[in-house]
C-alpha cells in the first residue's frame, strides 16, 4: 500500500502514426456534440529516456526527463501496476540535477510500491538510451459536466529521425459514464 497515493485519473489512450489528423477528428467531433473549446499553442520539448539496458523497459517503466529550455526539466517515473492501473511520480526542477538523487526523490514519492522497486536497482547505473524532439498541442474541452483534456504528441528520434504520434484523451473532472 501507498501511504502517499498518486491523484486518480482516469486516462483513456490511443496512438496513432499521423495522430495529427486523429486529434483534430476527436477535438471536433467533441466540438459538434456541445462541449466548449480552449486551444493551445503547439510546444517543442525535448524528451531524454534513461535505463540500465532492459531493466527498466522489462518490468513495464520508464524513466525520462522532458525538458522545456529555459523553463524547466521534469523527471517522470511510470510504471504499469497491472492489472488496473498505471503510477506516475514526478519531479520538476528549473534546472537539470544529478539522475541518482532525481530517483532519490522518485523512489520517495513511490514509497510501498512494489512494482518501484526496480527504480533503486538502477540508481547508480541508468544511462541515457534514447532522446526525441517533440510536438505537443493540447485542446481543454469542457461542458456542464465534464472537462477534458486531448493532447497529440508527436515525437522524432535524435539518433535515426524515426517518429512516433500519440492522441491521448485525459478526463479532468467529471464522471466516466458521462
Amino acid at each position: 500500500m501507498n501511504p502517499n497515493p498518486p491523484s486518480q485519473v482516469i486516462e483513456v489512450e490511443a496512438k496513432f502514426l499521423g495522430g495529427k489528423e486523429e486529434f483534430a477528428r476527436i477535438t471536433d467531433w467533441l466540438k459538434a456534440e456541445g462541449f466548449s473549446a480552449e486551444d493551445r499553442d503547439v510546444v517543442q520539448r525535448f524528451h531524454i529516456y534513461f535505463d540500465d539496458g532492459d531493466t527498466l523497459r522489462a518490468k513495464g517503466c520508464r524513466l525520462r526527463c522532458v525538458v522545456a529550455i529555459g523553463e524547466w526539466f521534469r523527471y517522470d517515473f511510470k510504471v504499469d501496476d497491472k492489472p488496473t492501473a498505471t503510477l506516475e511520480f514526478s519531479v520538476k526542477r528549473h534546472t537539470p540535477a544529478p539522475l541518482a538523487e532525481i530517483i532519490d526523490e522518485l523512489v520517495a514519492q513511490a514509497r510501498g510500491c512494489e512494482a518501484c522497486n526496480g527504480l533503486m536497482k538502477v540508481r547508480n547505473t541508468a544511462r541515457m538510451i534514447a532522446v526525441f524532439v517533440g510536438k505537443h498541442q493540447k485542446t481543454k474541452l469542457w461542458n456542464p459536466q465534464t472537462e477534458l483534456e486531448v493532447s497529440w504528441d508527436s515525437l522524432t528520434s535524435v539518433e535515426s529521425g524515426a517518429g512516433i504520434s500519440e492522441v491521448e484523451v485525459e478526463l479532468v473532472s467529471g464522471e466516466p459514464g458521462d
